[in-house]
């Protein structure tokens, strides 16, 4: 990206800045404090929109206006008429959204970061692709498991490290799961030969044999026990029978005192009939009280009023003559007081007699049956009965103690068949959950550093690590290396944070550059020259000529402290001075001695 003209206003350390970019490489050069740093700054802000120094809310822009009065301009004019600017403090411009542009322009930004974000960062510049979509014909061209890929894989829009966390973790519960089956710590090898112990095979013709016997024994036992219910409900139906022959004999013995109690019954109640027959005759009739004795006294003394022939006077003697034999005659009285005071007794006396021969009957009638079912009955043989039922009982029990044993054979048998089986079942579960902790170890390792991803990373960082071995070699400086694992950044084998401030900037320098080439904007900003020495500071221009001469570079801002600006430049450098905050003047003459420059 070649950029054509700055332009900046009352903008941080700037008063007033126009600086065309006739050449590939602009020097801006001034004593410190006078605003180089500023105009790099301001491109920064006019390019991509980023404050400057911690400077990260808008509510602060203001901060970056100069004397915090008015209004701050930056403005860029790229090739083609394209211009990015930004006006402060209000924050509003148009910038480039070339997602290379802040490293370029701003070399310590990338040194700075942390490493997982470096790393971020270095992937998004370089375009890697490490979605799961880029990984997963990877993983299938190295014969992983793939339906244990396709569950990790959406794991990767965290990062690989998660992934391959959830692989590892899914073998560990694997290897738990072996050692419940294997009662073993898991290793590769034992794994991978582990064997559970199996006893002796049973044959299935010795299971079966014991499975016909205990059939066998089964139906046996079934019919024998079958047999004792039988002697056992025979047995006990004699002896209800023995006990029915005693009951009947019982009540046959009182057969002939029961006829003559009946007969003495009998004889009794029949003086006891004439007694009361006696009495009542005796007693006359007694005094009548009542509804009915009243209207029979009515009807007498009507009677002799009532028309000789008429059917009602035939009626009410028909009716009279009725009462008369049950009640005697109407309004009688007379008779032996004593017989009357005594026929209560004599009536209830031959009610009580006439109750004793209806029980002497049933009871004698009891007896005559009881004599009929006995003599109908057949005699039983209690012993014989007994002792077959015996017999068949010490059957059955032998019976049952012989399936005891069987079956004790038999689930023996079954016991030692299912160790088999379960020995078996070990062996290959044991082997299944092997080989699901190896597929899940191998998915793990795949994601791991030195993996997929350290491969992936490792072919998109070699236009990077190709481009800082070309720096190298052009500046005569060690090598730049960033660590595809864990964007750890060396200068000549040495970790960066233990760099001197020289060789950090240089660090910077390549870093940048390689970024600018990688991603083809071909522009750079390098602020601060001055801190490297003089060797150091002209094999630093030899590589910025080298860079435009090879038209590897469209635009190089570099900003140092000089004396002057009119130090003798390469062709294809110019130079600016800048001096409290203005830089106006033209380019300074270009030619082709560096003495003042490398001297300074």
């Amino acid at each position: 990206m070649k950029l054509d003209r700055i332009t900046a206003e009352n903008l941080l350390g700037i008063q007033r800045v126009d600086i065309p970019l006739p050449t590939p490489v602009v020097v801006i050069a001034g004593a410190n404090g006078n605003g180089k740093t500023s105009i790099i700054d301001a491109v920064v802000l006019a390019m991509t929109g980023q404050p400057a120094r911690s400077v990260n809310l808008k509510k602060d822009y203001l901060q970056m206006v100069h004397n915090a009065k008015g209004i701050g301009t930056a403005t860029v004019l790229a090739e083609g008429g394209e211009e990015f600017c930004m006006v402060l403090p209000k924050g509003k411009g148009h910038h480039s959204e070339h997602h290379a542009l802040p490293f370029v322009l701003d070399p310590g930004l990338l040194v700075h970061m942390k490493p997982a974000d470096r790393k971020s960062a270095l992937f998004n510049l370089l375009g890697l692709d490490l979605t799961a979509k880029a990984v997963k014909p990877r993983m299938a061209a190295m014969g992983l498991d793939m339906a244990k890929a396709e569950r990790v894989l959406p794991m990767l829009r965290v990062g690989f490290e998660d992934a391959a966390k959830v692989a590892a973790e899914a073998a560990t519960q694997s290897k738990g799961a072996w050692k419940q089956v294997t009662g073993e710590q898991w290793g590769s090898d034992k794994g991978a030969a582990w064997k559970a112990q199996r006893p002796a095979a049973v044959s299935g013709d010795a299971v079966q044999s014991s499975k016909t016997r205990c059939t066998d024994l089964e139906s046996t036992l079934a019919s024998a026990q079958q047999m004792v219910g039988v002697c056992r409900a025979n047995l006990q139906s004699a002896q209800s029978d023995v006990n029915r022959r005693t009951q009947l004999a019982e009540k046959a013995e009182q057969i002939e005192r029961l006829q003559k109690k009946l007969a003495t019954d009998e004889q009794s109640l029949a003086e006891w009939d004439a007694d009361l027959a006696k009495t009542r005759n005796q007693a006359g009739v007694a005094p009548r009280v009542g509804l009915l004795h009243d209207l029979a006294a009515s009807v007498a003394d009507l009677l002799p009023f009532a028309p000789g022939d008429s059917a009602a006077k035939a009626d009410a003697v028909a009716s009279l003559q009725a009462y008369e034999i049950e009640h005697g005659k109407v309004n009688a009285s007379g008779g032996d007081e004593k017989a009357r005071a005594r026929l209560p007794n004599v009536q209830a006396s031959r009610d009580l007699m006439a109750r004793s021969v209806e029980n002497a009957r049933r009871d004698l009638n009891a007896a005559l049956a009881a004599k009929a079912e006995l003599d109908a009955m057949t005699p039983v043989d209690i012993a014989s009965l007994s002792a077959e039922l015996s017999e068949h009982e010490a059957s059955a029990a032998k019976l049952a103690a012989d399936l005891r044993q069987a079956r004790e054979a038999l689930d023996a048998l079954m016991v030692a068949q299912r160790a088999a089986d379960s020995a078996d079942a070990s062996t290959l579960r044991a082997a299944e959950l092997h080989n699901e902790i190896m597929a899940w170890l191998a998915v793990a390792e795949a994601l791991g550093p030195a993996g997929i991803p350290g491969q992936m990373v490792a072919e998109g960082m070699a236009p990077l690590t190709s481009r800082l071995a070309q720096s190298a070699e052009d500046t005569g400086w060690p090598v730049v290396a960033v660590d595809p694992t864990d964007a750890t950044i060396t200068y000549g084998c040495r970790p960066y944070q233990l760099l001197s401030k020289s060789e950090q900037w240089r660090t910077q320098a390549m870093l940048a550059e390689a970024i600018s080439h990688v991603s083809g904007l071909k522009l750079l900003a390098l602020d601060g020259l001055d801190v490297l020495g003089s060797v150091e500071r002209g094999q630093a221009i030899t590589w910025f000529d080298t860079l435009a001469i090879n038209a590897e570079i469209d635009t190089l801002l570099v900003t140092a402290t000089l004396k002057s600006a009119q130090a003798q430049w390469p062709a294809s450098f110019s130079a600016f001075w800048v001096h409290d905050g203005i830089c106006e003047q033209q380019a300074a003459t270009a030619g082709a001695a560096q003495s003042e420059l490398i001297a300074a």
